[in-house]
């Protein structure tokens, strides 16, 4: 069977580049084809625990599919999928009770494939490192893959540092237990992953002067490098807040998330509303919405228009920016006491558009708008404006020919 899936593997690949250097998406999607019948009978080989050969074909499958979507066009994503099979069918494989001699053979093809470099690049040391901790189950094994860890040169990327934190982690809870871990942990908060835990483990022990304190260090420490992770300690800091039950500190965490949150989901505006006094929401709303403004957030501005039945306000917004966006998706809502309104708003971004950058997909934009003020109720104000753009752009050509495609009456 070992020798049945290296042919295969060879066979299809040989056959991929026969037409030359570059393979094209067709002779891309007969080889997936075949590598994936490959990959279903290394799938059955590993679940009746023949795990060699079926590791064996995975890192096969690796070698020369890298070999070869390193010089061709993935467009298709044939390619990137066989890869991603074949790292999958390695993890599950890696998941399973293994006899000890299939245990050190798959060690064993992850530390020769880590030497390899055909895989430099791609950053599937990651993933092979990810195998060796998982197939690590001594002490001694994992004192070693610690040290290999920590001298692979590769990891002083910033962009793996927290991969290597986290593998030493796991080889530190598997060989000297979860105290030793959690001590490691503390040790290396600026791991994200780190610092999550521990706010939680502080907020499960009821800890939560601890909890704030991870959560207002994890914004000290990542707000000029991460920024992006800010949001993610606000969150933290809000969940903590609710577990004590701080009325001032939710609402205090909640509005900074509401007005500026990445990664981060979670109905901020309904727990702000809910933790304010009814009699003063209206005040606080209005605030809220003059904050929103203030830090470039129109849409949350918007947003909290439509929440609180503000139509005249948005309306006014939208007169005043000419958002042409916000108008489209606010419309419906608007049109029943601000038709007129609207109306005009499509007429001034009209001539407002005419008066930039000119080619046909702008005089295209510019008759699409004139349909809609149509359906609108304003054929009368169409046709106007339509002869007015024939009068005072007669040498547009491509402009009046669009413009005589309207076949607008009233």
């Amino acid at each position: 069977m070992k020798v049945s899936f290296v042919d295969q593997i060879d066979d299809a690949y040989s056959d991929a580049e026969k037409s030359g250097k570059w393979v094209d998406y067709q002779a891309q999607r007969r080889l997936s084809s075949r590598i994936n019948d490959v990959l279903d009978t290394a799938y059955k080989s590993a679940k009746n625990e023949c795990f060699e050969p079926a590791i064996e074909a995975s890192f096969e499958i690796l070698r020369r599919n890298i070999k070869l979507i390193s010089h061709n066009d993935d467009s298709c994503g044939y390619l990137g999928d066989i890869l991603n099979e074949a790292i999958r069918l390695l993890h599950d494989i890696a998941e399973q009770d293994m006899d000890s001699d299939s245990r050190e053979f798959f060690m064993g093809c992850c530390r020769k494939h880590l030497k390899d470099k055909a895989f430099t690049g791609w950053g599937l040391h990651i993933d092979l490192y990810e195998l060796l901790v998982a197939l690590a189950h001594t002490p001694a094994e994992c004192s070693q893959l610690t040290k290999e860890i920590e001298k692979d040169k590769r990891f002083s990327d910033e962009w793996y540092a927290d991969d290597q934190l986290k593998f030493i982690c796991k080889l530190t809870e598997k060989s000297e237990g979860r105290e030793a871990a959690m001590q490691f942990m503390m040790q290396n908060l600026q791991v994200e992953d780190f610092r999550k835990q521990a706010i939680d483990i502080a907020i499960n022990a009821k800890d939560l002067a601890q909890a704030y304190q991870l959560g207002e260090e994890g914004i000290i420490q990542d707000e000029k490098q991460h920024p992006g992770r800010v949001s993610t300690w606000n969150a933290y800091l809000l969940k903590t807040a609710q577990a004590e039950g701080n009325t001032e500190r939710i609402f205090t965490y909640a509005r900074k998330l509401y007005l500026d949150h990445y990664n981060v989901e979670g109905d901020f505006y309904a727990i702000i509303k809910a933790n304010v006094p009814q009699d003063q929401w209206s005040e606080f709303a209005l605030q809220l919405a003059e904050d929103a403004l203030h830090h470039g957030k129109s849409e949350l501005f918007a947003e909290i228009c439509v929440q609180e039945n503000w139509h005249q306000r948005l309306m006014d917004y939208v007169k005043q920016v000419l958002d042409i966006r916000m108008l489209r998706k606010y419309e419906n809502l608007l049109l029943v006491h601000h038709r007129q309104e609207i109306i005009d708003c499509y007429i001034r971004y009209i001539w407002h558009v005419m008066e930039g950058y000119r080619c046909r997909s702008t005089y295209q934009e510019v008759c699409r708008n004139l349909r809609h003020i149509h359906q609108l109720g304003a054929g009368q104000r169409v046709i106007s404006i339509a002869d007015e753009l024939r009068v005072k752009y007669p040498r547009c050509p491509a402009l009046l020919e669009e413009l005589s495609r309207l076949q607008i009456t009233y």
